[in-house]
Order: structure tokens, then C-alpha cells, then sequence
């Protein structure tokens, strides 16, 4: 937590208080998605992630907030597993992350079924646009995607302050 410098009140107003509201340092990420897959066909997600995501860093409160990442990069997973990608968006994983310039996309592998149940495809790897935004410290950022006809796509995004 840090929190904005303060200016000072006179003691009329502020009895001699001083109010610090403190912020988070990190910002959240949360990801869910849904697919509007044809009736014929369904898709079974088995890894959503973005690549070269800085994970070490120092954070300066003044003058502004800010982060200095580290050349350090990994693989963020959001997912790894298997389920079936619903019409419905479903929540995958929210996470505390530092702030840093995003300039990734997200990428998603999937296997595409017949309604059979007859494997289509395996491991089809999908990717949004990339982001080109900052993740600034103290933000909520909430994305929902959306796999429709081969392609993923962003079907929300909204950035809150927390």
C-alpha cells in the first residue's frame, strides 16, 4: 500500500486530522471467457496465458506511482487444464500483478469437437489483439473473451479504480 502526498488542512476543518487513503500497489487482472461455438460443434479450453509478463520490479511512490520492471520475463498462465467453454462467460482467474506497459496478447489453445463428440482439432492456438496499455498500480482491469468462429476476441474489457 502507499498512499498520495497530503496537503495541509487547517486544524477549523481537520480538528488536526490527516486523512491518508492508501492505494494498492499491485493491480488486478481478472479474465473470463465464453464462445459462441456453432450448435454443431463445442471447444474444450486447455491453457489461456500471455507471454513476457515482468513478474520483479521496484515500485517509487513519488513522485508519481510507479514501477520499474525487471528484464525478467515469464509465461502468466490465466488457465491450464480442460473445460468446455460455455456460452455463458466464466470467471477464470483473477490475479495481483505489478504495474508494467502490456503490449502482449492473450492466447488461448483449444480443441474444437463435431457434436458427436469427434475431435476436430487439437490444440488450436487463438490470439486477441495485443493490449499497447499500462497496468497501473491501484486498477482493477476486467477482461471478458470471446471465441466465436475460429477467432478470440475481447467481448468486455473495463478498467476500474479499487
Amino acid at each position: 500500500l502507499f498512499t498520495y502526498p497530503t496537503e495541509a488542512n487547517d486544524m477549523e476543518h481537520s480538528n488536526g486530522c490527516v486523512a491518508l487513503p492508501f492505494v494498492r500497489t499491485f493491480c488486478k487482472v481478472s479474465l473470463s471467457i465464453r464462445s459462441h461455438a456453432h450448435q454443431d460443434s463445442s471447444l474444450v479450453l486447455k491453457a489461456l496465458y500471455m507471454d513476457s509478463i515482468a513478474y520483479k520490479g521496484d515500485f517509487q511512490s513519488l513522485p508519481q506511482p510507479t514501477w520499474t520492471c525487471s528484464e525478467e520475463r515469464m509465461r502468466l498462465y490465466f488457465f491450464q487444464g480442460e473445460s468446455e467453454i460455455l456460452l455463458n462467460a466464466q470467471e477464470l482467474d483473477a490475479r495481483m500483478l505489478m504495474g508494467q506497459f502490456i503490449h502482449q496478447s492473450f492466447t488461448a489453445v483449444v480443441d474444437i469437437y463435431d457434436k458427436d463428440a469427434n475431435l476436430i482439432e487439437a490444440n488450436k492456438t487463438l490470439s486477441t489483439k495485443a493490449l499497447n496499455i499500462p497496468w497501473q498500480a491501484g486498477r482493477y482491469y476486467d477482461y471478458t473473451l470471446n471465441i466465436n468462429s475460429g477467432k478470440l476476441s475481447f467481448a468486455t474489457e473495463a478498467v476500474k479504480q479499487r
